[in-house]
């Protein structure tokens, strides 16, 4: 009798290890900062996750460093890479500026407002407007690489 208690009480302190141990590693990968998080931001919400998690410090205090006016709305949440943040807007142009001081590097005329976030994809920016075209541009001069025409319904 006293070795089935025995037993059954191993059994239960090693089976409760390992189901807190699991629960502490998971805890702790869900709670750490993952590793896809990163200074570039190629996609809408960051990553193919759309988690919106980004390495870095966030400033006791804010401070606007630049503003950059276009001719009308922006819609589209930007995309990052390196120094450069890409863009659409609603005035039908693709922007990339300079992320620290908020120069234009380019821009391309898509003649079609664009709503949705720019993807970077190697070194094209792919870019969808709402009259149905997918643009991709390449990311460091803005030169127009192909098209694609969806089918309106």
């Amino acid at each position: 009798m006293r070795i089935k208690i025995f037993r059954y009480l191993i059994i239960t302190i090693f089976l409760t290890f390992i189901v807190i141990n699991f629960a502490c590693e998971k805890s702790t990968r869900s709670n750490s900062l993952p590793n896809y998080a990163q200074t570039e931001w190629l996609i809408f919400r960051g990553n193919p996750q759309l988690t919106g998690i980004a390495a870095g410090q966030i400033p006791d205090f804010f401070q606007l460093q630049w503003t950059f006016k276009t001719e009308d709305v922006i819609k589209s949440t930007p995309v990052i890479r390196s120094s450069t943040a890409f863009f659409g807007s609603d005035d039908g142009k693709i922007y990339a500026l300079e992320l620290k001081t908020g120069q234009k590097i380019w821009e391309y005329n898509a003649n079609s407002a664009m709503e949705a976030s720019p993807l970077l994809i190697d070194e094209y920016v792919i870019v969808g407007t709402i009259s149905g075209k997918l643009l991709c541009l390449e990311a460091k001069t803005g030169q127009f690489k192909w098209e694609y025409v969806t089918k309106k319904k």
